[in-house]
């Protein structure tokens, strides 16, 4: 008996076809199982100034090597691989901020006091000698 040529044809679409969908769902397993494991915690929150409750911008936050800047509203975004990590927030003219996190799904808070800047004495002496001189006017 023989078996026409169309229905021949049909059949090797028909599994070409399921051979496509088997390596698709393969690939997109893949795609989720790579993206489960490196999990991502996701961290937002507000740096603001303790005593005025304004946003401070440009505020830095670090952890575990990675940083993160705040833009005009203070709001900051950081990817973390850990579930609990302390985040370190600094701003200029501000004493750094340190905090511990957990997990979770609210934004942070952070307030910074102002802080007192220490800087030492610098005492700058000008001294003019002959060979510098020459260097100066050449």
């Amino acid at each position: 008996m023989k078996v026409p040529v169309i229905a021949m044809r049909s059949r090797e679409i028909y599994t070409k076809m399921k051979t496509s969908i088997k390596v698709l769902l393969l690939v997109l397993l893949a795609v989720f199982f790579c993206q489960a494991a490196m999990g991502q915690h996701l961290y937002t929150g507000t740096v603001i100034d303790n005593s005025t409750r304004e946003p401070l911008e440009c505020a830095c936050i670090r952890c575990n090597g990675k940083m993160c800047c705040t833009d005009k509203a203070g709001h900051f975004r950081i990817s973390l691989p850990t579930d609990t990590a302390t985040l370190t927030i600094t701003y200029i003219g501000y004493a750094t901020g340190t905090l511990p996190v957990k997990d979770r799904t609210t934004p942070i808070q952070v307030m910074l006091n102002p802080g007192q800047i220490d800087l030492k004495q610098v005492t700058i002496t000008p001294s003019l000698t002959a060979a510098s001189f020459h260097i100066l006017s050449t």
